[in-house]
């Protein structure tokens, strides 16, 4: 014993920690480093006491590491109400599925395939430059009531879509309204939700999430199609009108898993950059 507390170059205290030390890098690699040099740049009067208080913090360290690896893991609700917001959103699901109406639309109205092509273009359009004014939304009020009423938005204007009979420009007129009341549906809203939710596993849920897209370009074809072909392109609209609608409340329920319009709000505001520095 005399020999150990006899300072910190002693031998024992150098086995000591060496077995410590090869130990802890079994389970937390990652970790070791930094504990162990802030352990051997403590200056105390007692070895032994220095080691009690690097097994403390290593205590502390690896438990976090348990909530960080777990992070997915709990926050899945978020992570599939966010997927399926996308995949029916005003993106997706609208401009994924308009080619499967082009020809029924053609032989309805008489309309050129170039002339209904522009709807979908236009509504991106004023997505795009609605975008910035539904972050400032989603950063001031809850994310599940943005949502909720962009998503009823655009059933009702599917619904509209199914019941028109006149000229394009209803059509044009409909898909202005869609885009204007359904950008809280857009993916800038759902990624922000995924980025104040997750940390450590942030990449990984984003691309979790954006793969809603895809699944809408996949599903849609083999779902919409077959309606459309045995009972009209306005039965077909009724359809996915039906499908956002009954989306609403199902992506609300699974985003009340988390409080998501405070959460890591102090971790923002400490870290985050102004709006000059991130422009």
């Amino acid at each position: 014993p005399q020999y150990y507390l006899g300072g910190p170059q002693g031998g024992v205290e150098k086995s000591v920690i060496a077995i410590w030390k090869s130990f802890i890098t079994c389970s937390r690699y990652r970790q070791v480093d930094s504990a162990y040099a802030a352990f051997r740049s403590r200056s105390v009067a007692h070895p032994l006491a220095s080691l009690v208080q690097w097994q403390y913090s290593m205590s502390n360290d690896t438990q976090g590491y348990g909530v960080e690896a777990s992070e997915l893991r709990q926050d899945w609700p978020i992570v599939l109400a966010c997927s399926i917001g996308i995949g029916v959103g005003i993106v997706a699901l609208p401009y994924s599925t308009l080619g499967l109406f082009i020809s029924p639309l053609e032989n309805e109205f008489g309309w050129t395939r170039t002339a209904i092509s522009i709807g979908p273009s236009l509504m991106l359009a004023i997505v795009a430059l609605l975008s910035p004014i539904s972050g400032w939304l989603a950063d001031r009020y809850n994310a599940g009531l943005i949502i909720g009423v962009s998503l009823s938005s655009v059933s009702v204007c599917l619904l509209l879509i199914s019941a028109m009979s006149g000229p394009i420009y209803i059509f044009y007129t409909i898909l202005s309204l869609m885009a204007t009341f359904g950008v809280g549906a857009s993916t800038i809203i759902f990624a922000r939700i995924v980025c104040s939710v997750f940390d450590k596993q942030r990449g990984l849920a984003l691309g979790l999430v954006m793969a809603g897209n895809g699944i809408t370009a996949i599903l849609s074809p083999v779902l919409v199609g077959p309606i459309i072909a045995d009972y009209g392109w306005r039965i077909g609209y009724q359809f996915l009108a039906l499908i956002v609608f009954v989306s609403v409340p199902t992506i609300i329920f699974l985003l009340q898993s988390r409080k998501i319009s405070t959460r890591n709000r102090e971790a923002v505001d400490q870290h985050g950059w102004s709006l000059p520095a991130a422009i």
